[in-house]
């Protein structure tokens, strides 16, 4: 069975929205899965990620027009070297920063392997951190004064520790640190609050005793990486931090699952500059592992089936239901300017999928979206100090990363034009008899050179024919399509058509 990339896309034409959602998949030959996206101004998007049909894993990168038109698609050179790209965050206008984990040899295990590339897929640099023998990449923020990074390292006094770390522009290590008590911590999100201070949430088993259930915890750190304050949330059930945001105000909102608490146990929580809980909601949701600041300050959440607008004081506002294709598992959220909204992840089935669901219009979608009724309840967890030792830790070398293209063939599964899209050719591609047995006569909706592309209705491509400007009307025989309903599209330069296509027998 093929890799699948479940892919809804926003369509912009000369930078007007062009109202235009479809699903699409990718064929990448085996188990594959998307950790994060992110989406240009433009309507093209890159996610990464990692290739789970190799001997090892293997990270991997993709970059994608805004019609999901593959630009090029690349990963790691292995030779029994594994590696994972968990995150990716636009560097400059035409850079990225990609952070994840290296493995580099039995000896030295596991680094934070952290990467600026372009547009068309060239690295320019790459370093991996090191502190010891285990060190894993979580998360990464960036703002004028560089990049830090947020992961985790084997301490062999304490266990599993938080490593923060510091780099400069071109990739330098200005300073790092690392944070750790009796028990096991781990970061899971790391933002930034202005210049002066950042924000870390994760895991910790040190509250009450080592090895007591998780609890989650939120640490402000101060410029130069020394512990400002910390505060863990949770009581003697187990508690994760699936994910954070910083609001307008600056206050940092973190995404909480509680083990013990039911239908009610996903929840939200804000906390002021000084650590204390300014509001705090559970939800009827499944793991909010993803949230996001949309235009207008708007905090987003997202689930494996769900996203939802969060208002005032954990009120939502508005929330929709996805339709996932078999087990979805979200890890990446975007909101845009009009009311688009992007989440990436991957789907468990016999292998991995990667999947994108990309909304033009969550009111008028036209590929299986839906109003979602979630409830809401105040909540009151359990917030104390808890003191975590810190002590300077860590180097950066430098990396000599290579990157080998990998195919990645479209597959569409559903198209929908919103109806109130303004920017759509008035004449349509068309197809007749459709249904159809045998041969059909296609009405093409401009004399363009283009190309004619036919998916059979499980979404790979059937054929591709190119035609010139003298083309209005094309014959084509259907024999050996497969029957159900498959998508022709027609492409001239940026523009697109599709319609769908029925084969009976």
């Amino acid at each position: 069975m093929k890799s699948t990339l479940l892919f809804f896309v926003a369509l912009f034409l000369g930078g007007v929205l062009s109202a235009q959602d479809f699903r699409q998949r990718l064929d990448v030959g085996d188990g594959a899965l998307f950790r994060d996206m992110h989406r240009l101004p433009g309507g093209q998007m890159i996610a990464v990620g990692e290739l789970t049909g190799t001997p090892v894993l293997t990270g991997w990168i993709v970059f994608l027009e805004a019609d999901g038109t593959v630009i090029w698609s690349q990963a790691a050179v292995s030779t029994g070297q594994a590696s994972s790209f968990r995150r990716i965050l636009p560097d400059t206008d035409s850079t990225f920063l990609v952070g994840g984990t290296l493995y580099v040899d039995p000896v030295r295990g596991l680094d934070l392997l952290i990467f600026r590339m372009n547009h068309k897929g060239q690295v320019l640099w790459a370093r991996n951190f090191h502190a010891d023998q285990v060190d894993e990449f979580w998360d990464m923020a960036v703002n004028a004064k560089g990049t830090f990074l947020a992961g985790s390292t084997l301490d062999p006094a304490t266990s599993f520790d938080i490593l923060i770390a510091q780099i400069d522009e071109n990739g330098n290590l200005a300073q790092s640190r690392q944070f750790g008590s009796a028990g096991l911590e781990y970061p899971a999100s790391i933002r930034l609050a202005g210049p002066t201070a950042l924000y870390v949430s994760g895991t910790t088993t040190s509250y009450v005793m080592p090895g007591s259930p998780n609890n989650a915890f939120l640490m402000k750190v101060n410029a130069d990486l020394t512990q400002s304050w910390i505060r863990v949330i949770g009581d003697n059930t187990q508690h994760s931090v699936e994910s954070m945001e910083m609001d307008t105000a600056g206050y940092p909102v973190l995404a909480l699952h509680d083990a013990g608490g039911g239908i009610f146990g996903n929840i939200l929580c804000r906390f002021d500059p000084n650590g204390a809980l300014d509001w705090s909601r559970a939800y009827t949701t499944g793991y909010l592992r993803t949230m996001t600041r949309g235009p207008g300050g708007r905090i987003h959440v997202a689930d494996d089936q769900t996203v939802a607008v969060v208002g005032a004081n954990g009120a939502i506002t508005a929330s929709w239901f996805l339709q996932p294709d078999g087990n979805f598992i979200s890890s990446s959220l975007q909101a845009g300017p009009q009311g688009q909204l992007l989440l990436a992840g991957w789907n468990v089935n016999t292998e991995n999928e990667p999947a994108l669901h990309v909304i033009q219009n969550p009111m008028i979608s036209g590929c299986g979206v839906f109003e979602a009724n979630i409830q809401h309840q105040p909540h009151d967890p359990v917030v104390i100090p808890q003191l975590i030792n810190e002590k300077p830790a860590g180097q950066l070398d430098t990396f000599f990363l290579v990157l080998a293209p990998v195919d990645a063939m479209p597959m569409i599964d559903c198209i929908a034009t919103s109806m109130d899209d303004e920017k759509q050719p008035e004449q349509a591609l068309s197809v007749y008899p459709n249904p159809a047995r045998g041969r059909v006569t296609v009405q093409l909706p401009a004399r363009e050179a283009g190309r004619l592309t036919w998916y059979a209705p499980d979404g790979r491509v059937w054929a591709v024919r190119d035609l010139g400007p003298e083309a209005a009307v094309v014959e084509e025989d259907l024999a050996g399509f497969p029957t159900g309903t498959g998508i022709l599209e027609f492409r001239a330069g940026e523009r697109r058509w599709t319609t769908p296509v029925i084969r009976i027998e």
